[in-house]
């Protein structure tokens, strides 16, 4: 067990009296957060002697026996010195200064310990009471956590995990804690996304009832005005965790349209990424494979029947040249044109042979990209103006078919859709514009009433009245308190 080296900073000294208890230090340094909120329990190991002269007498000083006798038969040989605790490596790292100590209270008397982005720690103080009554989940993390012990007497609860993040963990303590002038009116879509991860690993988006309208008319700003600037992935996580069934359908599509595969076939996001890492269930995660794969398909067959039919040369099938003026050699002779001028862009884009649908693993985004680039000749007539060329649509129309399919937003299935107004009418984002455009396919759609009524009956989103049941109060003599109506003040 490695000692403390005499020649630590100040801040990491622990005093020890006579019975090997850590005593307070008195420190006026306000940066020494570690000795004014950790004390850690003395190792219960002899203290080592790192040299003789650290063996200075002096009163106060705990008596060290040799070792292997007792002390009584030393007879003299006791040997006084200024210890030092033995703290271990692990010890040392719970004494890692915080960045900041943030107050939510004036009566907190709970340390939440957040990790922030740079690796350190910022502690938060609570009061207890209300972070148990925000959620279950909150409780949870109160109840079964193992807590250290601040100098000043209060506990310090280790917040870890998805979600451990400190712009969203102070907005939700803010609004725990009724600090509602530090709440923001229009947040980004990397606050957005960090609030989101709070409050989905905690599942308390009720919170943000109060505040959801406003941010979703600031989303649809952020989206629209800086969508270069924002991250999809992130978009489709908050949307999802806040019901935004509008903005998730379009998200759902373009990252599944940035989705690749890996050796193994599973779904990596745009940074190469799993996405069974991202915090999504498992039917979000298929919905994502889904939509690629049908786009992925669309894409394929645009340019793989026409390849097919193209290269079967059956002259009674010569629907890619469309000029009603030309004689059969004539439209035969712009296929072969429009096959020729194909399959040396393939070449080029290196598609040839051409993926299947089932077997591509990049991103449909660099698919269609490449199918786009790709220019298919026809035949035309030399000194023609455009606007008598009869070969002027002439073609394969790859192109359309292309956009057609990257336009259309992701299909979303019942349990989807159920889910999104669940999650909607939680944190209040809930509006019918936001579902107008999902419509019952298949009448497995819940309704919205059904939804709100079951959720109405949770005590944690909704106060619960109950008139039936209220026991009756029965008071003794002694009990009565009489209301004086002229002061109403109270007399006995």
């Amino acid at each position: 067990m490695a000692s403390l080296d005499t020649q630590a900073p100040a801040a990491f000294l622990l005093a020890v009296d006579g019975a090997g208890i850590p005593a307070a230090i008195p420190n006026t340094d306000p940066t020494d957060i570690v000795a004014r909120y950790f004390a850690l329990p003395p190792t219960p190991t002899t203290p080592a002697v790192d040299s003789a002269a650290e063996a200075t007498p002096s009163s106060g000083h705990t008596e060290v026996t040799s070792p292997g006798k007792p002390s009584s038969e030393n007879d003299g040989d006791a040997i006084t010195l200024e210890t030092k605790p033995a703290i271990s490596t692990g010890a040392a790292l719970e004494m890692e200064q915080p960045s900041s100590v943030v107050s939510y209270h004036q009566h907190a008397e709970l340390y939440l310990r957040v990790r922030d982005s740079a690796g350190g720690f910022i502690l938060c103080k609570v009061v207890s009471a209300l972070i148990a009554a925000a959620s279950p989940a909150l409780s949870d993390l109160l109840d079964l956590s193992k807590p250290l012990k601040g100098r000043d007497g209060k506990l310090v609860v280790e917040v870890g995990g998805l979600g451990n993040n400190p712009y969203g963990m102070d907005i939700v303590l803010s609004i725990i804690h009724h600090k509602y002038h530090d709440i923001p009116n229009r947040p980004d879509v990397d606050q957005l996304y960090s609030i989101a991860q709070v409050v989905e690993k905690y599942d308390c988006s009720h919170l943000l009832v109060a505040y959801m309208e406003k941010w979703v008319a600031g989303l649809d700003w952020h989206i629209v005005m800086k969508k270069d600037d924002n991250d999809d992935d992130k978009t489709l996580f908050l949307t999802w965790v806040f019901g935004e069934a509008r903005w998730f359908a379009r998200m759902l599509s373009k990252v599944a349209y940035k989705a690749t595969l890996d050796g193994a076939g599973v779904l990596l996001d745009a940074g190469g990424q799993p996405w069974k890492d991202q915090g999504f269930p498992p039917v979000i995660l298929d919905l994502i494979t889904k939509t690629r794969n049908d786009c992925v398909t669309k894409i394929v067959r645009a340019i793989e029947e026409p390849l097919r039919e193209l290269m079967s040369g059956d002259k009674d099938n010569l629907k890619f040249c469309r000029t009603k003026d030309a004689n059969l050699e004539l439209k035969q002779s712009c296929q072969h044109l429009q096959l020729g001028s194909l399959m040396s862009a393939l070449a080029t884009a290196g598609l040839l042979p051409f993926p299947k649908a089932s077997e591509y693993r990049g991103s449909v985004a660099d698919l269609a990209e490449k199918v786009r680039a790709i220019k298919v000749a026809r035949f035309k007539l030399p000194g023609v103006p455009p606007h008598l060329d009869g070969h002027n649509n002439c073609g394969i129309e790859h192109e359309e078919a292309v956009d057609s399919a990257m336009r259309e937003d992701a299909q979303l299935t019942p349990e989807v859709i159920n889910q999104l107004k669940l999650r909607a009418q939680k944190s209040g984002a809930f509006s019918r514009e936001l579902f107008q455009s999902l419509q019952d396919t298949d009448g497995m759609v819940a309704t919205t009433e059904s939804i709100l009524k079951s959720l109405r009956l949770d005590a944690l989103h909704f106060k619960q009245v109950v008139k039936d049941s209220v026991p009756a109060l029965r008071l003794s003599e002694d009990d009565v308190i009489v209301v004086d109506v002229e002061t109403n003040g109270l007399a006995a």
